[in-house]
């Protein structure tokens, strides 16, 4: 049907529309398919298009290209050094994508005259996110109408409909983006790159194009996350006390963090948020975003404040070590003692119950005992350690010269037989919104949650959103619902005492029922419904109300969102903080390096819990992927920048067997903003989880003298360091 080059394409379409573009950061400004230069092993190169999938690979092997060798960049550290035709792009100077630098305080000062001075290396390796359903289009384009009807797994549809817009030139109302149910998500679909290409075969061809990709085109030409080294500095009195905190971040982009993908926040939030919950004013940090030839940067769940947690929870540790203190000790004498609190780099702390969450959690954990059993294990050469992490959530993530935007908009339709329809820019992607927007608007609106519908995905139904990303659902379109609901509700109690001939003070709303206090006499939500629709109709019974229907638009903006910056740069974007311990225990091999994780603790503090069963499987479920992150899951490349994994046995996930206890608790600190109080818990799991391993892995293998700079906790890399660190 159709085999098309870059070079031919070009007059088709723009390039790739960046999903951020903020600061002083770079763009490639590359198009979807590479014209003349090819900077990552799965960039595509040619488009074929053919009626089956077989007919299309069969073309693929009659394709030759003719390749020029130019110098290769895998590591980050190298990448910075690079010059002339190792710069991956012609019209940039180096390879570092943005140079960010922040400082405040006197550190010079505080750091010659600390009682104790810390360095280290601390460094990630590249993984990312694995969910159940890769990327996968389906484009029908009406070359008479110029509309197209695009089918995708996007967690952003909305934004989708604006990137495709942009590239390829038609009007945003002749786009409709249907993502239905999304086989899941975790940041990886917010941004285009692949998806672009059997569009334009649609629009060309002007027939429909179908395309998925296999897990192995995902593992290869998907999108990596974390992967960075850091350098922390951190200066301390005798006492235990943070006095100042630096920090240097070196993070690998792959070939692009903000146009392909979306991943360069990760590490910027990791500077950002690198002091934590802990009380310092003297702070500097450094963040470079190195562009390589390895796939795309894109969000993964934790977007940068597990990286934020592991700098400063690691520090701390290593001071405690120095200072012979207890680790839990130092902790509790830096946390915050007081709210709100803004963190030197701008964020402000509205709330929370950061120490009330550790000392909770030591109790559970009993602390004591645990240390009984680990000195027993030792006895018998069996290696046990335990660590326990505060972290901070940063949720509901807004974003300048970006389209994740400070509000959210929701739509709620009462019909005639009284059942309710919520329509919802916010993308279901298994976080199970069907289920809390229902309960929501039941309570709010007084009737049965069996009669409440949930739509979303569909950019010709659904209010403009910014979709479904940094825990947003329980603050945004919840507040948007509650607001919609409430302007219903209202009318629905003038129509009401009309009916049952009363005040509105005399209304009972319950188990959808509405009754008249006074003489007991009720009618059904439904009766209620009818009778505004039809008989005798709105004219007559709500000819008081704002407006005579049961629809209304509800759109949430977060109050403590900032963008205007002060004159040290600083702003909020995260204007709610979850906050939380975690703690864990582990066994430890150190003849093969084999960890087992046996149990994980937590005490998190989500503000008003709206669905504790779900909130259960988040966290459940956010622990999960950044354990397999510490101890099974990487992205390798070897020097001729070629993935070395090809399938999910070599990537390696975590699954039922090495899933170990989970104990979660909760203790509930309302947010001040927020209609319900809510804060979000989507990313919960993810923030401590690697930092509490390597914690506990280190403190199992004290006895040796090994110590741990790497969540690369995978037996082969930890025998490693077993080997070249013992003493």
């Amino acid at each position: 049907e159709l085999i098309l080059t870059g070079q031919e394409a070009q007059p088709h379409w723009d390039p790739i529309s960046p999903t951020m573009d903020l600061l002083d950061l770079k763009l490639p400004k590359r198009y979807p398919i590479a014209t003349d230069k090819v900077v990552f092993v799965g960039e595509p190169i040619v488009l074929i298009i053919a009626r089956s999938q077989e007919a299309a690979q069969l073309a693929g092997e009659k394709v030759r290209i003719e390749y020029k060798d130019l110098p290769i960049n895998t590591k980050a550290c190298d990448s910075l050094k690079a010059k002339e035709d190792g710069i991956l792009y012609d019209s940039w100077d180096n390879n570092v994508q943005i140079d960010f630098n922040f400082e405040n305080g006197e550190l010079e000062n505080v750091f010659s005259s600390a009682d104790l001075i810390v360095e280290e290396t601390i460094d990630s390796h590249r993984f990312g996110a694995m969910p159940m359903e890769t990327r996968a289009v389906r484009a029908d384009f009406d070359s008479f109408e110029k509309s197209l009807i695009v089918h995708a797994s996007t967690q952003v549809p909305h934004q989708f409909r604006i990137y495709l817009s942009r590239v390829f030139g038609l009007k945003e109302n002749s786009i409709q983006i249907i993502a239905g149910d999304v086989g899941g998500g975790f940041g990886s679909k917010l941004s285009m790159d692949t998806e672009y290409l059997p569009i334009l075969g649609s629009i060309i061809l002007g027939k429909p194009v179908r395309w998925h990709e296999s897990r192995t085109e995902w593992i290869h030409a998907g999108f990596g996350a974390r992967d960075y080294t850091a350098k922390v500095k951190g200066a301390f009195d005798k006492s235990g006390k943070l006095k100042a905190l630096e920090t240097d971040i070196i993070a690998d982009m792959g070939c692009d963090g903000a146009e392909r993908a979306c991943g360069l926040g990760m590490p910027l939030n990791g500077g950002t948020f690198a002091l934590g919950p802990y009380v310092c004013e003297n702070y500097k940090t450094r963040v470079r975003c190195v562009v390589t030839n390895k796939a795309p940067y894109n969000a993964y769940r934790g977007f940068g404040k597990d990286l934020a947690n592991m700098l400063i929870e690691r520090t701390l540790d290593i001071a405690a070590d120095k200072l012979e203190m207890d680790q839990i000790l130092i902790r509790k004498k830096n946390l915050l003692k007081s709210y709100p609190h803004q963190i030197v780099t701008g964020p402000i702390l509205e709330n929370g119950t950061q120490r009330e969450c550790l000392e909770r959690l030591e109790q559970i954990m009993n602390i004591s005992a645990l240390r009984e059993t680990q000195s027993q294990a030792l006895s018998n050469n069996r290696f046990l350690g335990i660590s326990l992490i505060p972290y901070i959530e940063p949720a509901g993530a807004t974003f300048p010269s970006s389209a994740f935007q400070n509000y959210e908009s929701v739509n709620v339709r009462v019909a005639a037989d009284g059942s309710v329809q919520v329509q919802t820019g916010i993308q279901s992607i298994g976080q199970g919104i069907e289920t809390v927007y229902a309960q929501v608007t039941a309570e709010y609106l007084g009737c049965s949650v069996e009669d409440v519908g949930v739509s979303w995905g569909d950019t010709n139904v659904t209010p403009w959103g910014s979709g479904t990303f940094s825990s947003r659902g329980a603050m945004f379109a919840v507040g948007a619902i509650i607001k919609a609901a409430t302007k219903i509700k209202k009318r629905i109690e003038i129509a009401s005492a009309i009916l049952l001939n009363c005040d509105k003070e005399a209304l009972l709303f319950e188990n959808g029922k509405i009754t008249n206090k006074i003489t007991n006499q009720s009618i059904s939500f439904k009766e209620l419904s009818y009778a505004v629709y039809v008989n005798p109709g709105a004219e007559i019974i709500l000819d008081q109300a704002d407006e005579p229907s049961l629809e209304a638009m509800g759109t949430y903006r977060h109050p403590q969102v900032n963008w205007k910056a002060d004159e040290l740069g600083r702003a909020q974007f995260y204007p709610a903080h979850s906050n939380g311990a975690e703690g864990a225990l582990v066994e430890v091999d150190p003849n093969t390096g084999n960890v087992q994780v046996l149990k994980i603790w937590i005490v998190a503090d989500h503000g008003k819990i709206l669905n504790p069963l779900l909130l259960k499987g988040q966290i459940t479920g956010g622990i999960m992927q950044q354990l397999g992150g510490t101890l099974y899951e990487k992205f390798d490349y070897d020097s001729e920048g070629r993935p070395l994994q090809k399938t999910l046995k070599e990537y390696g996930i975590p699954n039922i067997w090495s899933t170990p206890e989970i104990e979660i608790h909760h203790l509930e600190t309302k947010s001040p903003s927020t209609e319900v109080g809510a804060k979000g818990g989507g990313e919960d799991g993810c923030i401590a989880t690697s930092t509490a391993i390597m914690g506990a892995v280190e403190d199992a293998l004290r006895p040796i003298g090994v110590k741990i700079t790497t969540s690369d906790l995978s037996p082969k890399n930890l025998k490693k360091i077993i080997e070249e660190n013992r003493i």
